[in-house]
């Protein structure tokens, strides 16, 4: 419940394009903390961050990437 409500802050405040809480919002949808996983999320929030020069936002998002590949694989039963 109150990372709901802290979410309900940080939102906000990352529409309004802080980069660091961008990033932040992305990895909370990422890792479903105190949300549903929602991985459509993760890569909208992801995708502003860098786009205002905070770099470790890409790097995050290609580790979203990379783990979703990776699922997809072992799903498929190619791993």
């Amino acid at each position: 419940m109150l990372l709901k409500r802290k979410i309900s802050i940080l939102k906000p405040l990352a529409e309004e394009g802080n980069q660091e809480l961008q990033c932040i919002l992305s990895n909370i949808y990422h890792l479903g903390l105190g949300v549903n996983h929602n991985i459509q999320q993760a890569i909208k929030w992801c995708q502003k961050s860098p786009k205002q020069g905070y770099l470790i936002a890409e790097n995050n998002l290609k580790t979203i990437y990379l783990i979703e590949k990776i699922d997809k694989e072992v799903l498929a039963g190619n791993f």
